[in-house]
């Protein structure tokens, strides 16, 4: 199995990445988990998940807002280290 490393993303995918990473810290969650993802892509109106919603007849708001609200529901992390 290869290894996924950030040159064989493009430029737009790994600021997408870095998006859910950051949405994911602000949050409070110790991990990125794929609806910070999902979150970051629908989040872009003319970005190609956007778009693929919208070929799907299916309303890219409607799906941004379930996104947000399955990942406010993650568990978050708290405490020091």
């Amino acid at each position: 199995m290869s290894q996924f490393t950030q040159d064989k993303f493009t430029d737009a995918a790994i600021e997408a990445v870095a998006s859910a990473q950051a949405a994911a810290t602000a949050a409070g969650s110790a991990v990125v988990d794929p609806l910070h993802l999902l979150v970051v892509l629908l989040s872009d109106a003319e970005g190609i998940v956007t778009q693929m919603a919208r070929q799907a007849a299916a309303d890219p708001a409607t799906l941004l807002a379930a996104a947000r609200s399955a990942a406010d529901a993650l568990p978050t992390a708290t405490g020091t280290t």
